[in-house]
């Protein structure tokens, strides 16, 4: 089954794309990888962080995986079948151990998916809520039965996606979100497990030795290295220090490219949007002429180029085009809201919130990431400059990741919240999460507070149509409503770019922390 639809092509034409290599992997050697933060927790089911997931699906794996070819393969299930009506999905699991020397079995597949994913992860909850029942005949098999068809399934069984399978009996009778195996002591079956730990400092994780696989890992070991200034793990890069820089900044693709000893590689992850969301619980925000305003009054252009050098492309619907088969290509957000600072003062005038005898009109706090996402932070800045023109006070609060799930998505103490969302390939599983009523108060969900009866219709509806065609014709309707309320604003689509030295091989971008299995480092 392929994931179609997803066009593989970024705005920069990356000259140094690492293509697959013909050599023998060798085995052992440590890679290096520099990250801007040190993961919040280690346990893909419970958040969608960056470094979590990235360190978390090493440790920990889904019944399925997607190859860079967006083509899902085996993981804990070696094979899978789903009933003519598409209600009934079979799985056929592997034999493995966790790292205690327990066996896994399809009770902590039930276990995972219904009393964490589908309780805990913002993508996993609304798959969730579509499982009628769950069967377990025997060890070796699991079978889910859904109320009714729902497309986007298999795409939420990755790890990457929510669908990370935990052991039952560690997990169980706990909460899962505190637990010494998410915060610190991860138990998994993939191929690595935590070595030593010194939080703002390293992550070392080394080879599982029950690992299924007994040709995987290449790598002795991969180390994950705490350097919170970007500059700082660009040097760390160049120097030799690093083997590996996921989501590298924009203003670095230069100098990069200029070194004969490093590559650039677009990530593996599916496309990406940046979302300015709007708190519309919030006085004057709660009046969607002063969004409108707010998007009028910020130069996308010049954050392409100033900010992003040329990474993705101005977002031009809510969505994004580069999933075409739901993208609404009629909606033009340069033609509904051009960069034009007359229309935009006027607007407000007409909105009420007319400026006083010293030229203000209102304050705004925009809180965005300090480090995780690259180009936010100056986004943020960027806005606080083009909005002073309009007679609004900005206050920038840059936080780090802990701190803006607490902060924007649960307590939604913000105005304005720049955030990275992936968009899992599917718009049921990455963006629905952030317009839906559901997803209100939870992590990476709808921190605008934004609630629609029609659009969580809408995107209901989507999941159980028969076929791609159906969803996407929903999908553009969706789109014409949020295009018009805007409880946020696309400010790019894109997709991330990864550095790395030339030594290592095998590995399609590296976001997906099930892709360090393959990974290899040449002498």
């Amino acid at each position: 089954m392929r994931i179609r639809g997803i066009a593989i092509a970024a705005t920069v034409v990356l000259s140094a794309i690492g293509a697959v290599q013909a050599q023998q992997p060798v085995r052992g050697g440590t890679l290096v990888v520099g990250l801007a933060q040190d993961p919040p927790l280690i346990n893909p089911a419970i958040s969608t962080s960056v470094p979590n997931l990235i360190a978390g699906c090493m440790i920990y794996q889904g019944l399925l995986d997607v190859g860079p070819d967006f083509k899902f393969k085996p993981s804990l299930a070696k094979s899978w079948s789903v009933s003519p009506d598409g209600k009934t999905y079979s799985f056929d699991l592997v034999e493995a151990q966790w790292a205690d020397g327990k066996p896994f079995t399809s009770d902590d597949v039930k276990f995972s998916l219904m009393e964490v994913s589908a309780k805990y992860s913002p993508v996993w909850i609304r798959t969730g809520e579509q499982i009628e029942s769950v069967e377990t005949p025997n060890p070796r098999q699991i079978v889910f039965h859904m109320k009714q068809p729902y497309g986007p399934f298999t795409l939420a069984l990755p790890c990457e996606n929510g669908g990370a399978i935990l052991p039952a009996h560690v997990f169980r009778g706990s909460d899962p979100r505190t637990h010494k195996a998410t915060t610190d002591q991860p138990l998994g079956l993939g191929a690595f497990q935590v070595g030593e730990w010194k939080r703002g400092d390293f992550l070392k994780m080394v080879r599982n030795p029950t690992y299924r696989d007994k040709e995987k890992p290449y790598l002795d070991a991969v180390v994950f290295k705490v350097i919170t200034s970007p500059a700082g793990r660009i040097a760390g890069l160049r120097s030799g220090e690093l083997d590996l820089v996921p989501t590298i900044p924009p203003n670095a693709l230069d100098e990069i490219k200029a070194d004969p000893k490093l590559k650039l590689e677009q990530s593996n992850q599916p496309p990406n949007i940046n979302l300015a969301f709007y708190n519309v619980d919030r006085k004057p925000l709660n009046d969607k002429r002063v969004r409108h305003a707010l998007f009028m009054a910020t130069d996308r252009n010049f954050l392409m180029k100033n900010v992003f050098f040329g990474i993705g492309k101005a977002g031009m619907m809510p969505f994004t085009s580069a999933i075409p088969w739901a993208a609404d290509n009629k909606i033009d957000y340069e033609k509904m809201y051009p960069f034009n600072m007359a229309k935009a003062n006027a607007l407000l005038d007409e909105a009420g919130v007319k400026r006083d005898a010293s030229g203000k009109r209102f304050a705004l706090k925009i809180v965005t990431f300090r480090s995780e996402y690259p180009g936010l932070d100056q986004t943020a800045v960027a806005m606080k400059g083009m909005w002073k023109d309009l007679g609004i006070d900005v206050e920038v609060d840059l936080q780090e990741s802990a701190a803006i799930v607490s902060g924007l998505f649960q307590k939604r103490d913000f105005d304005i919240g720049i955030v990275g969302y992936g968009t899992n390939a599917d718009p049921s599983l990455g963006i629905a999460r952030a317009y839906t009523t559901t997803g209100i108060g939870q992590g990476y969900g709808n921190p605008s507070g934004y609630s629609n009866p029609k659009v969580d219709q809408l995107f209901a509806e989507a999941e159980k149509a028969p076929n791609q065609d159906a969803r996407g014709k929903i999908f553009v309707e969706i789109q014409t409503i949020l295009a018009e309320d805007l409880p946020a604003m696309n400010i790019r689509e894109y997709f991330q770019v990864d550095a790395a030295s030339k030594r290592l091989h095998n590995m399609w971008g590296a976001s997906r922390g099930s892709s360090f299995d393959l990974g290899w480092l040449s002498n």
